[in-house]
């Protein structure tokens, strides 16, 4: 049933309507007000004339008394105005401040009194009476004459006191009848005040009695002064606290509860059915003199609205007249079936969570369904398939079990506003056609495991991640992609047992009766999501990335996964209908889902303002367990061990994993799992001789630490003499690296990790205790280093904090090799999230993606409520300078070698072959790269080729292949396979008088002026290449340039200074002495045409901007003949890299080029000297249109790329910002062309044509723009 809630705040009572000047809190108020007028001036002149100080200060005290009477009576005729549009609640609150106000004078005007009082003590008791006159009179106490300072009161002032003790008296008794009729408070405070006059006048009765029958007595009178201000000050701190209470809207009293409930009861008796009805709560406030009441009703769950409103008008017609002071009654009516709630604030709305837990519970699927599912560890196993999975009935009986003990503990379900979650990843549940229908007509009497349960689902398991059944499926994976690293890219990882893609594609050519009766694939997050909804909900974006079908780059499904998974083959029909299957993906991690299904709302009693956020995966959850910050690292010791960061960055590789952030677009979540963690170091440490020395007895974990701390690092006490020791300890198949179960140790030289060898007699076990957690930090420290930056210039790369958690983080010795190995400059901590960091994190995403403001990101919202005391504890300094150096050069770089030579031998035998026949025999040509669908054998087979080494293999020894030495000689061998025995252009070498550049000069005829000059600058990342490699291609442009009617036509091509001999700004020096260089032979810049591919054509665009910007910085460090240099007549610009780094560049299936290399190869360039940003060395990020206006050549650009390269979009970009400026410029790019495939094109093409066809375009718009010179 719907809870329903009507309020009433237009009832009033005749007991509220009298006019204020017939009210008697008014009349009597007005009479105090006048009697304290005349005991105001009575006593103060009285006090004066008797010389009295406590009648003085009684009168100061009547003088109080006045002015709150004065503003009880202003605000008691005030708070009884009715309620108004804009004071719906009506005006009694104004009481209440008239009560604090009251009140508050009360307890000053006492202060000020014990002040006086206590001076003139002081005064009698310790000072002379000539200093007593005068602390008196600069006290401001000496009304009457100093020459009786200290002369007792008069006995005439006696009779004056008398006679204010029996008015005040009268008065308070007065006062107090009507306060307690109205529950007043102001009245009762105002009541307060003539008590406390009277008392008072009894003391001050008293002082003056005693100061007159009394030898030297004369004190009693300031005595008499204390007494009386300390009773003001009690009263009026009482009178305030309960002023504020009120303001603060504190629950009515009990009696007042009492007076109500009793009321309900009676009213209830005229209802029909009334024994139906349960009386659950009684609440208000009191404001004033009136009482705002709350009711709850449980009333049966098939009762109509207008039942409701029977037994509302009776019960709120019954109290309003029964219960002085009642000014509202609203009744809020809940179903009888629901049980009540400990504390029913469900209507409540609550501000900002606190991240406070309130309560938990949890299910052990072992030990709460373990005989009935036969389940071990929550899972069932089939070894001889390698299979692992776990029975979804299960699940759902788990939710309502775990629902049920939270409402055992009183947990207030019906508060709760939002849903999130976590869930293991990678496992996938099946619906059935009939899921939706299923899930939207639960009912609240029946369990979900008897309504779901088997009619939901098309299959009744759900693959575990501990599964390894897919190891075929995760072949044609990468073997579909290309190769891990290509698949990597597209999704994040490379293939793995776990992953949900090639669980689905074993699920359908096992079991494909089932795959077709499949309504939609859940993740386990999305699927308990969808329980909690009442309809299947979409899966979300982080967790989605743990499929290997998610293509990360494009943010969509990856249409050839898609295929391969869905049996290809079969037309486009069956990918489509797997996309349906799997459904759209959640983009945005908060927000709402949709409210919470009446299932639980009936059954549970959750609100139905309860709103269902997306659910995510819990490695994804446990990085929101605190707002954790790029840079920082995760580490979770349990029985596997897992390294988390967040990272910008998107750098996939196959040895780990990326996925989209939960909640912050633009962020990644990278991930390492290792299944030898905590199980790996119990093996060594149960090997360990005993701490008592005997077979038994001691702490093993004692005995671990022991042996930990007492290991110096890497088992060196001297790098001189003793070898590093590194142990693999794997008693699991590894995921990280993929490898089989085994134990190796090695060793090498501790001063720089040369002569790595294995040991095969091993060694003491003692050492093995420290080697082993050594290694498994190593392993993190080694495939996250792409990842950590710098904090501090003098510090190494390391993250900025690692948090450990699980039960390996409660290890001293454990977390210290952690910081020795990672470092941490702010050192190593342990978080303390309770027993589950994941849960933590998905509860912290709900708080999230309801609370959030516009715009506010995750870690803004969580890291303002977040507070670190009690959450994580500093268990290590974390960076130790020297010792994590050390790590540093004894093992990273043997691991980066064998792993580096292992990956390419792989590579070379079975993924290259393998992919290569897979795309071009078995994928439909649609279905293949854009570039594949063009290319001939060859073409493909050797940019296959070429992919993988610029992803994989190192620079230096790209640049031996493309030496001149080599270069030459492979060039002699296409000559003389064409025929030739000598070059059939001219050419020859150049070097300038200073050897500040070097270059090659191609001429037809070397002795006359050329009538054009093509400079040219080769590509190669600024890494590699050289300017011999291009001279066959070189050569071919000559041949077209004179065959396009140029008469003398020459090339230079520069000969650049390569990274990492030198960056920035070296090769633009370089290349602006080149250019002045050709204008000195050609005599002419408007003959000359400046050109470059990549890195080349990055050179020849700064070379312009150089040339247009005049300014000293611009061209620090260069001759002043420089700046005068004339604009050349055309650029020709093949493949630019126009942007060092941008967010544009994206892997694609077709280019050779890799997003990280070439980030890696423009960083490298621009070295410290500049920013990499700066458009003197990244002219892409240059927007000034007038600067490119002047930077142009006379007769504008022509460019050429191919569509499919990684750097077309900000090529493309290039293009526009040139077109706005008014540039003159002509681009063509080719439909499934790569990177530089003019260049490429004619060593790899079949035909002449072909070969040629991007020469022959690049020609012929040089020859419609730039004429002959002539021959000079």
């Amino acid at each position: 049933m719907t809870q329903q809630t009507r309020g009433h705040g237009g009832h009033s009572h005749s007991h509220h309507h009298h006019h204020d000047n017939n009210d008697a809190g008014v009349r009597i108020t007005r009479i105090g007000l006048y009697s304290n007028l005349g005991m105001a001036i009575a006593k103060g002149v009285g006090g004066y004339v008797f010389n009295s100080q406590s009648m003085i200060a009684d009168a100061w005290h009547s003088l109080t008394d006045l002015a709150s009477d004065i503003l009880t009576l202003a605000t008691v005729s005030w708070s009884l105005k009715p309620p108004t549009e804009r004071f719906p609640m009506g005006f009694g609150k104004v009481e209440s401040l008239g009560s604090l106000g009251v009140s508050s004078m009360l307890l000053f005007g006492g202060l000020f009194m014990c002040m006086s009082s206590c001076q003139s003590l002081y005064a009698h008791f310790f000072l002379d009476p000539a200093a007593a006159a005068e602390l008196l009179e600069h006290a401001h106490l000496h009304g009457h004459s100093h020459s009786h300072a200290f002369e007792g009161p008069s006995l005439h002032a006696a009779w004056l006191a008398a006679g204010t003790v029996a008015i005040k008296e009268w008065l308070y008794h007065a006062t107090m009848k009507v306060a307690r009729e109205r529950k007043s408070s102001v009245l009762a405070s105002n009541a307060v005040h003539h008590r406390v006059d009277s008392l008072t006048g009894i003391v001050t009765l008293a002082a003056i009695l005693g100061a007159n029958f009394l030898q030297d007595a004369t004190w009693l009178d300031p005595v008499g002064g204390l007494l009386i201000s300390l009773l003001v000050i009690r009263a009026g701190w009482g009178n305030t606290l309960s002023a504020l209470f009120e303001l603060a809207d504190k629950s009515i009293d009990d009696e007042v509860k009492k007076s109500v409930r009793k009321q309900v009861v009676k009213g209830l008796m005229g209802v029909t059915e009334s024994q139906e009805i349960e009386l659950r709560d009684v609440s208000g406030i009191k404001s004033g003199q009136n009482y705002l009441i709350d009711l709850e009703l449980a009333v049966p769950n098939m009762w109509t609205v207008e039942d409701c409103r029977g037994v509302e008008d009776a019960v709120r017609t019954q109290v309003g007249a029964k219960v002085r002071g009642v000014r509202r009654v609203r009744v809020r009516f809940v179903p009888k079936e629901l049980a009540a709630t400990e504390k029913p604030f469900d209507e409540f709305i609550p501000g900002d969570s606190d991240l406070t837990v309130l309560s938990d519970a949890k299910v052990d699927f072992d030990a709460d369904f373990g005989s009935k599912y036969g389940i071990t560890k929550g899972v069932l196993t089939n070894p001889a398939e390698g299979e692992v999975f776990a029975p979804v009935a299960m699940w759902l009986e788990a939710l309502d079990l775990v629902l049920d003990r939270l409402q055992a503990k009183n947990t207030p379900l019906s508060r709760i506003r939002g849903i999130s979650g976590s869930c293991q990843q990678h496992g996938s549940v099946y619906w059935s056609h009939e899921a939706e229908a299923l899930l939207s007509t639960l009912r609240p009497e029946r369990s979900l495991v008897d309504q779901l349960n088997p009619g939901a689902f098309s299959h009744p398991y759900a693959p575990n991640w501990q599964d390894h059944s897919t190891q075929a499926e995760c072949d044609l994976f990468e073997s579909r992609i290309g190769s891990p690293e290509k698949l990597a890219e597209v999704t994040g990882s490379s293939a793995h047992h776990r992953f949900t893609g090639t669980q689905i594609m074993r699920l359908r050519r096992k079991l494909p009766d089932m795959y077709a009766a499949t309504s939609r694939i859940s993740l386990v997050s999305s699927f308990l999501a969808s329980l909690f909804l009442g309809s299947v909900a979409p899966m979300d974006i982080s967790d989605a990335c743990g499929m290997n079908l998610w293509d990360i780059p494009s943010n969509s499904w990856s249409a050839p996964l898609l295929d391969l998974v869905a049996g290809g083959g079969g037309g486009d029909d069956v990918a489509i209908e797997l996309k349906r299957k799997l459904g759209d993906v959640r983009q945005d991690g908060g927000g709402s889902m949709g409210s919470i299904s009446t299932y639980f709302q009936s059954r549970y009693g959750f609100s139905k303002e309860c709103q269902i956020a997306p659910f995510t995966g819990d490695n994804p959850a446990t990085i929101l367990a605190l707002p954790l910050r790029p840079g920082d690292a995760i580490v979770s010791l349990g029985t596997s061990t897992t390294f988390l960061m967040i990272t910008p960055i998107y750098k996939p590789d196959p040895s780990y994993h990326y996925f989209n952030h939960p909640t912050t677009p633009g962020q990644y979540m990278f991930m390492l799992c290792y299944k030898n963690g905590g199980l790996a170091r119990e093996k060594v440490r149960d090997v360990l001789p005993k701490a008592d020395g005997g077979g038994g007895g001691g702490d093993a974990w004692e005995t671990f630490n022991k042996c930990v701390m007492n290991t110096p690092p890497l088992d060196v006490e001297d790098p001189g003499r003793d070898k590093a020791k590194l142990g693999l300890y794997f008693y699991l198949p590894e995921i990280v690296p993929n490898i089989k179960a085994g134990t190796w140790r090695y060793a090498c030289n501790a001063s720089d990790g040369s002569g790595l060898e294995e040991v095969e007699e091993g060694w003491a076990v003692e050492k093995d205790a420290r080697l082993i957690v050594e290694s498994q930090a190593l392993s993190m420290r080694l495939r996250s280093q792409k990842l950590v930056e710098k904090h501090d210039s003098d510090l190494p790369a390391q993250p900025r904090r690692v948090y450990l958690v699980g039960g390996g983080s409660l290890n001293p010795a454990i977390a210290r090799v952690m910081g020795d190995v990672l470092g941490g400059v702010d050192g190593v901590y342990k978080l303390d999230v309770g027993g589950n960091a994941c849960a933590l994190g998905g509860a912290y995403k709900a708080v999230w993606a309801l609370e959030r403001g516009a715009g506010e990101t995750f870690d803004e919202l969580i890291g303002k409520r977040w507070k670190e005391e009690g959450a994580i504890q500093k268990v290590d300094d974390g960076y130790r300078q020297g010792m994590f150096e050390q790590y540093g050069t004894s093992v990273c770089c043997n691991a980066v070698q064998s792993h580096s030579t292992q990956n390419t031998v792989v590579y070379a035998v079975i993924q290259l072959p393998l992919g290569f026949i897979y795309e071009r025999a078995f994928l439909r040509k649609k279905h293949q790269s854009p570039f594949v669908q063009r290319a001939s054998l060859f073409e493909d087979f050797v940019i296959r080729c070429v992919r993988y080494a610029f992803a994989n293999i190192k620079p230096n020894i790209g640049r031996v292949f493309l030496s001149k030495e080599v270069a030459l000689r492979f060039l002699s061998w296409r000559m003389f396979r064409h025929g030739y025995l000598h070059p059939p252009i001219y050419w020859h070498e150049y070097h300038d008088a200073e050897d500040s550049f070097r270059g090659i000069w191609l001429v037809k005829n070397p002795m006359y002026k050329p009538d054009l000059v093509i400079y040219y600058a080769h590509g190669g990342g600024f890494s590699m290449g050289s300017s011999y490699f291009y001279l066959e291609f070189l050569m071919s442009w000559m041949s077209l340039l004179m065959s396009s009617g140029y008469l003398n036509p020459a090339i230079f091509a520069l000969e650049y200074t390569l990274v990492p001999d030198a960056s920035f700004p070296t090769q633009v020096h370089e290349t602006i002495k080149g250019y002045a260089h050709v204008i000195s032979v050609i005599g002419d810049s408007a003959g000359v045409v400046v050109s470059g591919d990549s890195a080349g054509a990055t050179l020849m665009l700064i070379l312009l901007l150089r040339i247009a910007d005049g300014s000293a910085e611009a061209n620090k460090g260069l001759k002043n003949r420089h700046c005068r240099l004339g604009n050349p007549g055309m650029a020709v610009l093949i493949s630019p890299w126009t942007t060092l780094t941008s967010w544009r560049h994206k892997n694609t299936s077709s280019d050779y080029l890799n997003v990280k290399e070439l980030h890696r190869y423009g960083l490298q360039f621009a070295g410290n000297n500049i920013s990499k940003n700066d458009p003197l060395v990244s002219p892409g990020n240059c927007k000034d249109l007038d600067w490119w206006s002047r930077a142009s050549p006379s007769r504008g650009f022509f460019v050429a790329y191919g569509k499919e390269e990684v750097l077309a979009p900000e090529i493309e970009n290039l293009v526009q910002v040139l077109q706005k400026a008014g540039v003159v410029v002509e681009s063509k790019g080719e439909p499934g062309g790569i990177h530089a495939w003019p260049v490429a094109s004619l060593f790899l093409s079949s035909t002449h044509d072909e070969r040629l066809k991007g020469l022959r375009a690049i020609t012929e718009n040089i020859s419609q723009r730039v004429g002959s010179l002539g021959l000079r």
